[in-house]
């Protein structure tokens, strides 16, 4: 018996052409627009999040700073450590400077160790050491900073390693703050935010992170940390302040 045959579609020659045809130029030109609107929006959002991870990074650093001053008091008979500076510069071999008493609470090696004298951490490195929100610079890139610094309120030349318990508001008190140079001690004006948008020495609403002397952390907008009144034993704000008792001084 013959097999049935069916019959086939013939698809015409002019519609192939028409469906393997190229974009035409206006077609081009709303993709590349779509394209450019969602990189505009995607971009700052990506953006976002990385300084968002990075603040968070930062934050938990100084949680693990905030651990090992609390390990410390209670080896040192509740002593804080000394601001490590030394005429606006770091005292390396001061073994009561926080950059060397703390470390070995979080199992690091102090800045006087051979090890970190031969290869001290840097910019790029995951480490406790390290604020990742710092930007990378020529100038910064192959040498040490400190990314975070010791209240300079805190040690004095008179009183280097003062009691904790003379501190008169510890939970008010900042005992850690983010800088970003050759400095281990800072003040008010001195801190760097580099959570945001703008220039971390300008920006007011930039944020920075603050380990406080009862060891919890907190991060504030520059509009608000750089505040005179921090520097006064009694600011308007109780939450705030550098000056951890009365006859407190930087010298």
């Amino acid at each position: 018996m013959p097999r049935p045959s069916f019959p086939t579609a013939s698809v015409s020659t002019p519609l192939l052409r028409r469906c393997a045809r190229a974009f035409t130029l206006i077609e081009l030109l709303t993709v590349i627009t779509i394209i450019a609107i969602l990189a505009a929006i995607l971009v700052p959002v990506a953006g976002n999040i990385r300084n968002r991870a990075n603040q968070t990074t930062s934050v938990n650093n100084l949680r693990q700073w905030g651990a090992a001053m609390s390990g410390s008091l209670a080896e040192f008979d509740g002593a804080l450590p000394s601001d490590g500076n030394a005429g606006g510069a770091a005292n390396y071999e001061d073994p009561d400077a926080w950059f060397n008493r703390l470390p070995r609470f979080l199992g690091e090696s102090a800045l006087n160790d051979p090890v970190n004298q031969s290869k001290p951490p840097r910019l790029g490195d995951k480490s406790v050491w390290i604020n990742p929100g710092v930007p990378v610079t020529d100038a910064n890139k192959n040498v040490f900073i400190f990314c975070y610094a010791m209240n300079d309120y805190l040690s004095s030349k008179d009183q280097p390693t003062i009691k904790a318990t003379r501190i008169e508001r510890s939970s008010a008190t900042v005992f850690m703050s983010e800088r970003g140079d050759g400095v281990p001690s800072i003040v008010p004006q001195e801190i760097k935010a580099y959570f945001g948008g703008g220039d971390p020495v300008t920006a007011l609403e930039n944020e920075a992170n603050f380990l406080f002397c009862d060891g919890h952390v907190a991060s504030m907008k520059r509009k608000d940390f750089q505040n005179p009144l921090a520097l006064r034993l009694d600011p308007i704000d109780p939450s705030y302040t550098f000056i951890p008792f009365a006859d407190a001084t930087r010298e």
